[in-house]
């Protein structure tokens, strides 16, 4: 009868701690193991809870090169601040949109000159523009 009991709080402990890891894994959605301390724990609702964290978190090597670590975030920021000469990283993204806008900027005039020259829908480099200008 002991050994009955252990595993009953033994698999309640279990059921704590993956809503823990839940809560960790996955904090946009809210805990819903549905087992308080008064209801029984379910094994089921145990393993339908361990393939919900599986599926959402990343689960392969594609998915993991694609979600960049913090350190490869933060190195590109700065990365970026030396590019444009951002001194502080609020400037960042102010400077992101000016740098935005001007490529948009650039791909108008691009296009327009395309247009004026009568080069087509064929998009050709700025070197192969100037060369056709001269």
């Amino acid at each position: 009868m002991q050994a009955a009991d252990l595993f009953c709080v033994m698999v309640q402990e279990l059921q704590r701690g993956l809503d823990k890891l839940a809560v960790r894994l996955v904090p946009w959605q809210p805990p819903d193991s549905g087992a308080s301390s008064t209801e029984a724990v379910k094994v089921e609702d145990m393993m339908v809870l361990v393939d919900s964290l599986l599926e959402n978190t990343c689960t392969g090597d594609d998915q993991t090169e694609r979600s960049p670590t913090p350190f490869t975030l933060g190195s590109m920021v700065s990365h970026f601040q030396k590019l444009f000469d951002v001194l502080s990283l609020s400037g960042v993204y102010p400077r992101m949109n000016e740098v935005y806008t001007r490529l948009g900027e650039m791909t108008t005039a691009m296009r327009n000159v395309r247009d004026v020259l009568d080069l087509g829908t064929v998009q050709y480099t700025a070197a192969e523009c100037i060369h056709c200008m001269c």
